[in-house]
Parts: C-alpha cells; structure tokens; sequence
C-alpha cells in the first residue's frame, strides 16, 4: 500500500517494487512465514544512488506482537523508523492492543529540516479471522520539527514541537481477490488545531486462468480536512520511493521553487492507480524468471493555507503524473530479486524521477 505517507504522521505503507507487506504467518507453530528482509538500491540522474530496506517479524518471541524497522538512505535524506504492535491482550473478542512507533528523518538538504515523530496508539483489535483485523483507540503524537534558514518559508514557519491526541480507526481486511486497508484519525493539539486525516488501499488480483500470468490492480486515496488551523509537514503526504514507479522518494506533489532547487512542502490529498501484469515461465528451463509490465498513474495535491500567503504562493493544483515501464524478476526459493525500469510519461519540471530499481526480499 501506499505510503503517500504523510511524513511521520499515520500512513498506509506501501512502496511499489519495496513492497513491506502484512504477513500471512498465523503463529510459529505454522508452516507460514512470519518474517521479511526486504533491501532495495535505486538510481536517479539528479541525486544518484538511493537505498532503502526494512526487517519485519510477525511473531515476535512466539507471541501476537511484531516488529517493522524500515530505513532510507541518499545523499539528500537520511530516515529510520521502528514500529512495535502487541496485540492479543486478554482473552475476548476484540481484544487489548497498542503500537508504538518512532521515527528520524533528516531531510535538511533536500527541504531544509529534520523531524522527529513519536506515536502511541492503545486500543482494541478485532480478530476478523481470515478477513483480517480491524482496531480502534487512542493516539498520542509527540513530533518536532527543526527548520533552518534554505528551507520553504512554509516550513520554517511550523518550526517547533507539538503534542497532538485523538482516536484512530484502522483495519486491513479480504474479501477473496480483494484486499482493502484503511486508516482514519481525528486528531487535536488542544489549542488551535483539529483535523482529520484518512487513507484507504484497495487491492484486487485480476482473476485469469491458471497459468503463468498475472494481474493486479492497486488504488490509493489519501485526504486530510482542517476543521481547524494549520498543518505541518508532520502531518501532510509526502510520496514514498515508488509510490509511483519512475518517480524517486518526495518526486512530485507541491513545492517551493524558491528554496534548495524546488523543495516538497507535501500535500493534503493524493491518488495513485498501479498495474502490473507479470507473465512467469517464459524462458524454457527457467519457470523462477518472470516478466512483467506496469503503468502507473497519479497526483499529490492540495495545501491548506487559511490565509497565509507564502502557502497561497505555493502551487499545490492536482497535476497528474504517469509512468510506465518493464520488471524481471527471479525466484530464488523464499527469496526474490526483482529490477524495475521505469519511465516518467507526464510529470512537471520540478518532478524527480527515478529509472531504475534494484530489490531483494525474503521471508522466514
């Protein structure tokens, strides 16, 4: 899914190609795999090599807990991210839970600013069985954020730190060649900020005949609507790697072309359709090797600016992007290396794009 993800702020994550997927393991005592490595390498023009990765565990110490570090390094950014979950508290239906996630990312030479964002999340979690697991609870948000004097008049003034509060609802939940994921906050500083934020994922395996092809098909919505004040950087989308393939980590949305070469602001609302079709089996002597072609379409838009006139310079207008491209992929027992080589059909001139993409992932 998606991670048009706001930059700290709750996401639906999805990397396209870096795919950090939820498990389908059940509990160590299944034959199921309960973990994933995942480490990709891109490239660009611009800022030359990226890379990202994660290490994920479902069954943590054998229990319903599980644990996501994910990081990304490049010569303009520098993140790491640990999630924890525990969820399975007491005997009933639903269930206690709480997440805990926290998050650095230093992005001073691509926007002028590091953040730091800390969440808690307790609540109740609904065993859907195979449909999934939906929750809902409480959220405490401890972020900051530290401009300097290159970055975007607009982030410069959201320099400071804040606690926000408010109640969530999440759920990732089948219904057969269909998958949706949804997440939906309410969240409030206590003085002059209250807002809402939701996002949804929608999945669907296009059913074809048993055979070496394959097709998918993958939405993402993401809005967040100011009731009242102002957001910040924290709180709005910023794309991630992939989010649309030939584009690379922040690569389209609104930016202040006045500051560090067209820094991102991030956006208050995105769209992005993906699809892929992969056809596996068609070298002779060599069904692991697979190919594939995918397009994707997309925009990152929208910039709530209550009066201020540096956001209301910023062109924040729905602008749509487009790319295409080929994938090759080899299996490698639960292993798998895959390179994507994407093209930027419709972008702006203060897009990045990225071409090429190089990723591992494995499940234990």
């Amino acid at each position: 899914m998606l991670r048009c993800a706001g930059g700290g702020g709750v996401g639906i994550a999805l990397v396209a190609g870096l795919a950090l997927l939820a498990f389908t393991g059940q509990g160590v005592a299944e034959e199921y795999p309960v973990g994933r490595v995942a480490f990709g390498v891109g490239y660009n023009y611009d800022a030359g090599l990226s890379v990202v990765g994660g290490f994920q565990h479902r069954a943590l110490m054998g229990r319903d807990q599980s644990i996501d570090l994910s990081f990304s390094l490049s010569s303009e950014e520098q993140t790491v991210a640990l999630d924890y979950r525990l969820n399975g508290l007491g005997n009933g239906n639903p269930s206690f839970g709480v997440a805990v996630s926290h998050a650095e990312r230093d992005r001073s030479a691509r926007q002028g600013v590091d953040t730091g964002v800390t969440r808690v999340s307790p609540g109740a979690v609904w065993d859907l069985g195979d449909r999934g697991v939906m929750s809902l609870g409480l959220v405490f948000i401890e972020d900051d954020l530290r401009a300097s004097v290159e970055a975007p008049a607009v982030l410069q003034a959201e320099d400071g730190t804040r606690s926000l509060m408010g109640v969530a609802l999440s759920g990732d939940v089948a219904f057969g060649a269909v998958g949706l994921g949804f997440n939906a906050s309410l969240l409030d500083d206590g003085e002059d900020l209250r807002y809402t934020k939701a996002e949804v994922a929608l999945d669907y395996a296009v059913p074809i005949p048993p055979g070496g092809l394959s097709a998918d098909i993958a939405l993402r919505l993401g809005g967040i609507a100011v009731a009242q004040g102002q957001t910040t950087l924290n709180d709005r989308f910023l794309p991630s790697s992939g989010a649309i393939r030939g584009f690379e980590a922040y690569g389209f949305g609104p930016v202040d072309p006045a500051a560090l070469d067209g820094a991102p602001v991030g956006a208050t609302r995105y769209a992005v359709m993906s699809s892929d079709m992969r056809y596996a089996g068609l070298l002779p002597g060599a069904p692991e090797v697979t190919f594939g072609v995918f397009i994707d379409v997309g925009s990152a838009w929208g910039l709530d600016v209550d009066g201020d006139a540096a956001r209301a310079a910023i062109d924040s207008d729905r602008h749509w992007r487009s790319a295409a491209g080929i994938i090759i992929g080899r299996d490698f027992g639960a292993a798998r290396l895959e390179l994507v080589l994407g093209d930027a059909l419709q972008h702006r001139p203060s897009d990045r794009v990225q071409n090429v993409q190089l990723n591992f992932s494995s499940t234990f």
